[in-house]
């Protein structure tokens, strides 16, 4: 027996799994943010906003210049499921997940994720799979509004990039850190701080964000941990836009590879 998936592609239903790679994100502080959207009409329509413009940012992805072959999203409650197939144009998946990040923060959320590679089920109405797990495992793991990417899902998205660019490594992997505590995470400060104009409005927005959470949670030493990572992080981001203008293209490269090849 055959089903055809969105993209129109047969499939077995008696081995419908996929290999791609898959993003799980949370949106943490979930549950208060909407029980704000009951009494304020400006927070329902600005989340509202938000889960439809990452919407059109993945459908966008479909048919644009730099289209995955296929790319599917899923939303429940306070998730995010985003998978691809793996191309060699897997920039733009990369760059879908930063937007994501960055729009969420902009509306006051907080995001946490785990990115992997390997079996997975993924069509409108359900997702299932070994990869969903990993991912979901991974997310947990987080601790911080960090998205982390496992060492699988990191050599596969450098394996497959486009040939002989150089530059799409350079602008695009180059925001993939390493953690103090060795894990590999999506460095969406150092993509924010390259807007420029933007910058100083998405710090401000962050640093009030940070501000709202510490006072409401003086005596949750999770909160206040989470809160120190974010402001350590700007700090770094900001103490290399200042040394910005010595970084090279091997720079940016060794970095990523820093990243390929950590276990």
């Amino acid at each position: 027996m055959e089903t055809v998936g969105s993209d129109g592609e047969k499939m077995s239903s008696k081995c419908g799994y996929e290999e791609r790679v898959i993003a799980f994100l949370d949106i943490l502080g979930f549950k208060k943010i909407i029980e704000e959207t009951e009494t304020e009409t400006k927070k329902f329509e600005d989340l509202l906003d938000v889960l439809k413009r990452i919407k059109e940012g993945v459908e966008q992805l479909k048919t644009g210049k730099y289209n995955p072959t296929d790319i599917r999203m899923s939303t429940f409650s306070d998730s995010i499921i985003i998978s691809a197939k793996i191309t060699e144009h897997m920039d733009a998946f990369v760059q879908q997940l930063l937007m994501t990040n960055i729009w969420l923060l902009e509306q006051g959320c907080f995001v946490r994720g785990g990115v992997d590679y390997g079996k997975v089920y993924h069509n409108e109405n359900m997702i299932f799979g070994p990869a969903f797990i990993k991912a979901y495992e991974l997310e947990k793991s987080a601790d911080y509004p960090r998205i982390l990417f496992s060492k699988e899902a990191i050599k596969k998205l450098h394996h497959n990039k486009q040939p002989n660019s150089k530059i799409a490594v350079s602008i695009t992997h180059s925001y993939f850190k390493r953690d103090c505590d060795g894990l590999c995470y999506l460095d969406y400060f150092n993509y924010a701080n390259n807007a420029e104009e933007g910058y100083a409005k998405f710090i401000c927005n962050l640093e009030k964000m940070m501000d709202k959470n510490i006072a409401s949670n003086l005596d949750d030493v999770g909160v206040i941990k989470k809160m120190d990572w974010i402001k350590n992080k700007i700090q770094l981001c900001n103490k290399n836009q200042e040394q910005k203008q010595n970084l090279t293209l091997d720079d940016f490269i060794e970095n990523f590879m820093d990243c390929v090849e950590y276990t």
